[in-house]
């Protein structure tokens, strides 16, 4: 093996020395040109989405919690706030924690209610609750101020107790080429929304697996650890139930939340029976105006 490999070594060098050295110059820069339109069209034309969203993520910062705008005072008898900035966070709940769901059910629906008809049970309200609660009702159901809470209790319950996650997005904004390509891929579990694809991981047949993680490579460009995981199985962890709440929901939950961790303080309760474990938090910094005047909408 070795004198055959130093044989052709020897006759490699031996073609070398007889040629002409501005031609093989000349080969060796065409070779290099090549390679790189070859590596400049890859990146720019056939990875392109992907090298376009790498980009933006690398460049692209969310500022969760940026500096209060500081709070402007009237001068109305009493004395009042024109303009102050709050928190008004999104609730959600990890269904897997330790803790009391007997408890937390009521809670979010005392919560969702409150955040809803902050103005009673009027007719914004009801309709409110009839979007919020839509998947878990039956056809032609009305709600009415005696079965709101119902309603809300049951859509909870829906969305808590799902034991794995159905619904995961892809890609958004598929160009008509990537389209075609799909519906050329037979295929179960995938769904297209406004151009939008979505893949369910419990209906992905598992022998078929392996050709679903290299269609999304081909097709969309992503990578295989990426695919792998959009199709895998999982538990769900995170179930959203409001957004933005009102200043009143608010108030309502950091008083239970405060209430709960002083009990538990006073070992009065242990985590595993209360709700704290289940919730989550995540502030949206938003400008509050108390006194409602017109003049103070201008920022």
């Amino acid at each position: 093996m070795k004198t055959a490999f130093r044989h052709f070594l020897e006759r490699a060098h031996s073609a070398i020395s007889r040629a002409d050295r501005i031609e093989v110059a000349a080969y060796v820069f065409f070779a290099y040109a090549l390679f790189i339109i070859w590596t400049t069209f890859k990146y720019s034309v056939l990875q392109y989405d992907y090298y376009r969203d790498l980009a933006d993520k690398q460049q692209t910062v969310t500022v969760k919690n940026p500096v209060s705008r500081g709070t402007i005072y009237s001068q109305n008898e009493p004395v009042g706030v024109f303009a102050t900035s709050t928190d008004l966070p999104d609730l959600a709940v990890d269904p897997q924690a330790a803790g009391s769901k007997d408890r937390l059910y009521p809670f979010l629906t005392d919560a969702t209610y409150l955040d809803m008809c902050q103005h009673g049970a009027d007719e914004k309200c009801l309709e409110n609750i009839a979007v919020f609660a839509k998947p878990s009702l039956q056809e032609g159901a009305v709600i009415t101020p005696e079965n709101a809470k119902a309603a809300i209790r049951s859509e909870l319950t829906r969305r808590i107790e799902k034991k794995f996650v159905d619904f995961v997005l892809v890609k958004e904004a598929l160009s008509p080429d990537e389209i075609r390509e799909l519906e050329a891929f037979s295929s179960s579990g995938l769904t297209l929304l406004s151009n939008n694809l979505y893949v369910n991981p419990l209906e992905v047949p598992e022998e078929r697996r392996a050709a679903y993680v290299a269609k999304f490579e081909s097709t969309f460009h992503l990578s295989k650890e990426t695919a792998e995981f959009l199709l895998s199985k999982r538990q769900v962890r995170y179930v959203k139930v409001l957004r933005r709440m009102n200043l009143s929901t608010k108030d309502f939950i950091d008083l239970r939340l405060k209430e709960e961790k002083e009990a538990m303080k006073k070992g009065l309760l242990v985590d595993n029976e209360g709700i704290t474990p289940f919730v989550i938090l995540e502030p949206h910094p938003t400008r509050f105006y108390p006194e409602k005047n017109v003049a103070a909408q201008v920022t």
